[in-house]
């Protein structure tokens, strides 16, 4: 698990989609326990930044945070264009360049 070793050290969201799913924006000091895919408890994070930025903004010292594949910028880009394309589709709706997202980094508190 990358967030359990301390690898992946921030998790990426589109605004739309938390608007379409009402749930409400990450915030400085939100825990989460983080699962494994059967759902049993792995570690627990506390987010320590939140930003809200266009997606064209993101740059490569947060994809290196990010952690996904080879952690480049490349392979950040192309990874959550994919997601994003999936998650926004349910909502009739596809990604842009220009789409906000929210850039939320966290510290592991317990493992």
């Amino acid at each position: 698990n990358l967030i359990k070793t301390g690898v992946k050290k921030a998790i990426t969201h589109s605004l739309l989609g938390l608007q379409n799913r009402h749930e409400p924006l990450p915030k400085i000091g939100d825990y989460i326990v983080v699962t494994n895919y059967s759902g049993e408890a792995q570690c627990i994070v506390a987010t320590t930044a939140v930003t809200i930025k266009p997606y064209f903004s993101i740059d490569s010292a947060y994809a290196q945070l990010e952690a996904n594949g080879d952690k480049t910028l490349e392979y950040w880009k192309k990874y959550h264009w994919d997601l994003f394309s999936r998650e926004l589709q349910k909502f009739n709706r596809e990604p842009r360049e220009s789409m906000i997202v929210v850039c939320q980094e966290f510290k592991m508190v317990h493992s």
